[in-house]
């Protein structure tokens, strides 16, 4: 099932002067897949934060930057998870990372 995803610009984001956009809390569980050498893996997290260039992340396996991974987005008024493929750890913090899209620039998530 391919949709598209599109941002809607919230009316109160929460502001991030470091990255120069606005961020929307949520609380979305995710699925997400990657390779690390070898190996390949299946974790699940948290979407925690979404803007136009991106979203936060909490999850189980750890990421590195320059990472790509596909997202599977349990979205509660899909039955099916969404899928968002193609998309590239900016940045890791713990348990937490960021994601950027390769292909899309817009998105609806949560």
């Amino acid at each position: 099932m391919n949709k598209e995803l599109r941002l809607q610009r919230p009316e109160k984001a929460i502001p991030d002067g470091v990255r120069g956009a606005g961020r929307l809390s949520v609380q979305c569980p995710v699925t997400y897949s990657g390779a690390s050498g070898e190996s390949v893996f299946i974790s699940e997290g948290t979407m925690i934060d979404l803007s136009e260039s991106g979203w936060g992340l909490c999850g189980e396996q750890p990421v590195y930057p320059g990472m790509v991974l596909t997202l599977w987005v349990h979205h509660p008024d899909e039955e099916e998870p969404i899928m968002i493929d193609e998309v590239s750890v900016a940045w890791v913090s713990g348990n937490r990372f960021g994601v950027r899209s390769i292909r899309h620039s817009l998105f609806t998530v949560c």
